[in-house]
C-alpha cells in the first residue's frame, strides 16, 4: 500500500482538495490540512518533524516542496539539507560538524526530494536566489 501526504500553505476546503483527487490514489491520500510552518518546533504544523516522528529508513519517502510559498519553501529545505533555522547559517556548508542532528536524521529517512521554489512577489527575490544557491553548492 501507498500512503501519500499532502499540506499546503493555509488550510482549503476538504471538499475541493479530494475532487483534485484521482479515484485510485483516495484510499491512500491523507490530507492535513491545518496549514504549513517551518518552524523547526512545531510539532503539529511542520511535516519534516511528523517524517521524523513516525517513519523509519525502511519507509520510501519522497518529499516535493512546492508550497508557492518562498518564506516557508526554503526554511524547509535548509532544516532537511543542513539543520539549520532560516536566522541561522552556521550549518550551511553542508558538512558534518560532529552532532547526530535532525537533518542527519532525515537524510537517511528521505530517499528522494524534490523542490520547486516560487521567489515570484518577493523583494529580495534575487538574494534569496544566489543565497539558496550558494547554500546548495
Amino acid at each position: 500500500m501507498i500512503d501519500i501526504y499532502g499540506c499546503e500553505l493555509k488550510p482549503q476546503a476538504p471538499q475541493e482538495v479530494f475532487e483534485l483527487i484521482p479515484d485510485k490514489w483516495r484510499a491512500s491520500y491523507h490530507w492535513i490540512n491545518i496549514g504549513v510552518s517551518a518552524t523547526k518546533d512545531s510539532c503539529a504544523n511542520n511535516p519534516l518533524n511528523m517524517i521524523l516522528q513516525h517513519f523509519t529508513p525502511n519507509d520510501f519517502i519522497v518529499i516535493k516542496l512546492d508550497i508557492d510559498a518562498h518564506w516557508i519553501e526554503v526554511p524547509l529545505a535548509k532544516q532537511l539539507l543542513f539543520d539549520i533555522d532560516d536566522d541561522d547559517d552556521s550549518n550551511a556548508d553542508g558538512k558534518d560538524h560532529g552532532k547526530d542532528n535532525d537533518a542527519h536524521k532525515l537524510t537517511k529517512l528521505v530517499d528522494t526530494f524534490y523542490f520547486k521554489t516560487s521567489f515570484y512577489g518577493c523583494q529580495n527575490a534575487s538574494i534569496l536566489e544566489k543565497s539558496f544557491a550558494r547554500i546548495l553548492t
